[in-house]
C-alpha cells in the first residue's frame, strides 16, 4: 500500500491534529489505489496518469510523480496540444 511520509506538506498544512491527518493520508491511499486500479483498465489514459502525477507530487512524493509525468511524455509527444487534453 502506498505510504505517505509524516512529513508531507501537501497533507500536514494546516492541520496540527494527528487524526486529521491520519484520516488525510488515509483518504489519499484509498484515491491513490482507485485510480492506480483504473489505471490497470486504461493503461493509455492520459489524464488519468496526469492526475496520479499531481496528486503524488501535492502529496510531496516528487520521485514517484516524475515517473508518472516520464511516461506520459514518452507516450505522448503531443501533450502540449489543447486537443490532447
Amino acid at each position: 500500500m502506498l505510504k505517505l511520509s509524516s512529513t508531507s506538506e501537501g497533507l500536514q498544512s494546516g492541520f496540527n491534529d494527528p487524526h486529521t491527518e491520519q484520516i488525510l493520508m488515509q483518504d489519499f491511499e484509498k484515491s491513490m489505489q482507485t485510480l492506480l486500479e483504473a489505471l490497470k483498465f486504461s493503461p493509455n489514459n492520459l489524464l488519468l496518469k496526469k492526475h496520479v502525477a499531481e496528486m503524488l507530487l501535492q502529496a510531496g512524493q516528487a520521485e514517484k510523480a516524475i515517473q508518472f509525468f516520464k511516461e506520459i511524455l514518452a507516450e505522448h509527444d503531443d501533450w502540449y496540444s489543447p486537443t490532447t487534453w
